[in-house]
C-alpha cells in the first residue's frame, strides 16, 4: 500500500495487467511507455484518480530521458519503491534472415533499456539510503513470461515491496 511502482512497457498487455494488480493493493503506479496513443488508451482502460496513476511518454533506450523520468515520478508520486522492467520488442525473422538493425532493435529495448532502467533505480535507491544500498538477489527479481509463442524478459528491482504482492503479480 502507498508503494510507488515504475512499470515500463506499461501500455501494453503485460504492463496494463501489471498496474491494475499494483493498484488493487493501494499502490501508486507510474506508466512508462514510447507510445503515447497507448498511455491514454491504458489510462482510459485502468480509470483511477491521478493521484495513483499517472503516464509518461519516453524511450527506455535514451538514458537522459529515463533519469529525467525518474526524477519526475518521484516529484508527481514520491519515492520509487518498485521497478518493473517490462518495455520489450521484437523483430520476428529467422535468424539467417534477420537483418543486423532488426537485431540492434531488440538488444536496445530489451537489454540496453533494463540496464538503464536499472542504473537509474540503482542511483536513487543510493540517493535515498546511502549507507543502506545493496542489490542482492532477495532485491532483484528476474520474471520470463511466455504468451502464445513470443518470448519476454524483464526485471523488476524491489525496494520493500512486499514478496506476497510479487508473487500474487507473477501468479497471474
Amino acid at each position: 500500500e502507498n508503494q510507488v511502482v515504475i512499470i515500463t512497457g506499461g501500455a501494453g498487455g503485460i504492463g496494463q495487467v501489471s498496474a491494475k494488480r499494483f493498484l488493487e493493493e493501494g499502490a501508486k503506479v507510474a506508466l512508462w511507455d514510447r507510445s503515447a496513443a497507448g498511455l491514454s488508451s491504458a489510462l482510459a482502460h485502468l480509470d483511477v484518480d491521478k493521484d495513483h496513476l499517472r503516464a509518461y511518454e519516453l524511450s527506455v533506450t535514451d538514458a537522459g530521458q529515463v533519469e529525467k523520468t525518474f526524477m519526475q515520478v518521484e516529484k508527481d508520486l514520491g519515492e520509487v519503491d518498485v521497478l518493473i522492467c517490462n518495455a520489450g520488442i521484437t523483430r520476428d525473422a529467422m535468424v539467417h534472415k534477420m537483418e543486423e538493425t532488426q537485431f540492434d532493435d531488440v538488444i536496445e529495448v530489451n537489454l540496453k533499456g533494463v540496464f538503464l532502467c536499472g542504473q537509474a533505480a540503482a542511483k536513487l535507491i543510493d540517493y535515498h539510503h546511502p549507507d543502506q544500498f545493496e542489490l542482492s538477489p532477495e532485491s532483484a527479481l528476474l520474471l520470463a513470461v511466455e504468451d502464445t509463442g513470443t518470448s519476454f524478459a524483464g526485471g523488476a528491482f524491489t525496494g520493500g515491496t512486499p514478496p506476497e504482492t510479487i508473487d500474487k503479480l507473477a501468479e497471474e
